[in-house]
């Protein structure tokens, strides 16, 4: 799994385990002399991904502080993100919104550090300003 904005910033994490869930927007309306609801299909949620996974210096005894520098980055944007992964392409996911994140030491490694993203998926809304010259 990769991690970018536009530009050269890139976050590479190994050893990543992938959770992709998504509801259903449901109405569900009572009617007198029924004993169970109407059910009405509105749409589907947003996916909700959890990305688990490490980020490791090549270094034995080296922290990987610029590619924590760069997740931290990336983290903190208040927009869209690009996530390159075979994985979420199935479920045809490329750009996602920061929800939450954890960082954390991993207890014996210096080289290595453990990362907890929770992700919305999003799609990006592409806005057309002109006159119309049909009109």
């Amino acid at each position: 799994v990769g991690i970018r904005q536009t530009g050269p910033t890139f976050v590479k994490l190994d050893a990543v385990t992938t959770m992709v869930s998504q509801s259903k927007n449901i109405v569900k309306t009572q009617v007198q002399g029924r004993n169970s609801t109407i059910k009405e299909y509105i749409s589907d949620n947003d996916y909700d991904i959890t990305i688990k996974g490490v980020i490791t210096s090549e270094a034995i005894r080296h922290s990987p502080d610029e590619d924590l520098e760069n997740l931290l980055n990336l983290m903190s944007l208040p927009n869209e993100i690009v996530i390159v992964s075979n994985y979420l392409a199935l479920f045809k996911i490329q750009y996602v919104v920061v929800e939450s994140f954890n960082i954390s030491q991993i207890e014996g490694y210096t080289n290595q550090v453990a990362i907890d993203i929770k992700l919305i998926s999003d799609e990006p809304i592409e806005l057309k300003l002109g006159i119309d010259p049909n009109a």
